[in-house]
């Protein structure tokens, strides 16, 4: 889900360069606790423009377990990478049932550095404990700078 028109825009370049049309399905909406009723787009997203305006979009919501289960009918995610702009922990609300019958098999939620953005790891505690409760476990990727030189990193759980 990427409501975003650019970045669908080069997602669905780069989906059909690589040939992934058949693994990967984009769609214009938001990743949501609770799905819009057919036909409203009750979600607002701010989709930011190089002139340095942004611009509202209205756009519906879904949930992931209702696009997952019951419309694509998939049994098992590889993985499931969500980049909610702050809002993880209610995409993540929308998955219950994946969730709570195992079907994804690596989750990745990508948050931005603390002084770069309202979205960070610190701020959803619960959501972090539920993963683990649910019997997934829990590792942090960071960029770490040492002097002129960047590293990846890898903490253990």
């Amino acid at each position: 889900m990427e409501p975003l028109t650019t970045s669908r825009a080069i997602m669905e370049y780069n989906t059909a360069r690589n040939k992934l049309q058949d693994k990967i399905q984009l769609r214009a909406s938001v990743a949501a606790q609770y799905p819009s009723a057919a036909g409203y787009r009750n979600y607002t997203v701010v989709e930011p423009r190089s002139s340095g305006l942004s611009t509202k979009l209205h756009v519906a919501g879904e949930t992931l377990d209702q696009v997952v289960l019951r419309e694509l009918q998939l049994r098992n995610v590889a993985l499931l990478r969500v980049n909610a702009g702050g809002a993880q922990a209610l995409a993540m609300a929308g998955a219950q049932e994946l969730l709570e019958k195992q079907l994804v098999n690596n989750i990745v939620l990508q948050y931005r550095s603390a002084e770069g953005s309202k979205a960070h790891c610190d701020q959803d505690p619960k959501l972090l404990l539920s993963l683990l409760e649910a019997g997934y476990n829990i590792g942090h990727i960071a960029n770490i700078e040492f002097g002129d030189k960047l590293v990846k990193s890898l903490s253990e759980p």
